[in-house]
């Protein structure tokens, strides 16, 4: 078990503004699992902040003695079998040589590592489960995975066979990826974080601690036109002058998603409060 925090999170850098109900989400999905193993995924519109809560959360384990592997989604991997995988395989380098034989090897050729027959596919997955338990023996593991939304299909599954297994073990898996329709966007039945919008009050306060030097009305102009998208948001205010004239074709740039509902987290039917299925 990792140890607990007595300031939590929402300090020094990790501050983000509006996001102390998320932040305390977190927070809890750390504790839950620094002791029986826990999942989430954050979902949520294109820059509404999804990878600054992945930050701040794996700032936050490090700070409570865990050990933190990160690996994230690209668009012109998404067709590279196990390329994900690869990612956190390869940040392991002495749990994967701890591995016994034959398990090893079925990770090896799969991750493109070493030649051999083609190992089955529950080979491939159980390997990856064992070399993220072989990584959690000394202290918590956090998995940390951006932009889900364009992970590989094959790493998707490895990553998803793990976290339905990690009940009693001390790994966590926190995910994010965009909230949208489509075939890789299918149910995938684990405990889900929305990532809404920011209010009116929490985009001004955030406009003013980074824009201070523009007037009010601008700012609350940009908050309209922005709906809530923090890095909307951002942009808009960095292309924006004094007299609320817009530099360069900002003009051009489509708002913030609307807002949403208020944010909560969604667990599956016979899941359990750490997400296991």
């Amino acid at each position: 078990m990792w140890a607990k925090s007595a300031t939590g999170m929402g300090i020094g850098p990790t501050e983000l503004v509006g996001r102390e109900g998320e932040l305390a989400e977190l927070a809890a999905f750390l504790d839950r699992a620094g002791t029986d193993g826990a999942v989430l995924l954050l979902t949520g519109d294109p820059g509404v902040g999804k990878t600054a809560l992945l930050d701040a959360t794996a700032e936050l384990a490090v700070a409570k003695g865990a050990r933190v592997v990160r690996g994230s989604g690209v668009e012109y991997e998404t067709d590279i079998s196990f390329a994900g995988l690869h990612q956190l395989v390869g940040s392991l380098p002495d749990e994967f040589g701890r591995l016994p034989r034959s398990t090893r090897q079925a990770l090896e050729v799969a991750l493109g590592l070493g030649a051999g027959p083609a190992p089955s596919r529950i080979a491939v997955l159980n390997a990856a489960l064992s070399v993220f338990d072989e990584a959690a023996k000394e202290r918590p593991l956090l998995l940390v995975v951006d932009d889900l939304h364009v992970v590989d299909q094959a790493s998707r599954a490895a990553l998803f066979f793990v976290a339905r297994r990690l009940g009693g073990r001390r790994i966590g898996l926190l995910g994010a990826q965009r909230a949208e329709p489509g075939e890789s966007f299918r149910p995938t039945g684990l405990p889900e974080l929305e990532v809404a919008p920011l209010g009116d009050a929490d985009a001004l306060r955030l406009l003013s601690r980074r824009f201070a030097h523009l007037p009010r009305r601008v700012l609350s102009t940009v908050a309209h036109e922005a709906q809530g998208n923090p890095l909307a948001l951002l942009e808009f205010a960095g292309s924006t002058g004094v007299s609320g004239d817009r530099h360069g074709d900002g003009e051009g740039r489509a708002s913030g998603p609307g807002r949403g509902g208020p944010r909560s987290v969604r667990r599956p039917r016979g899941t359990t409060a750490a997400g296991h299925a």
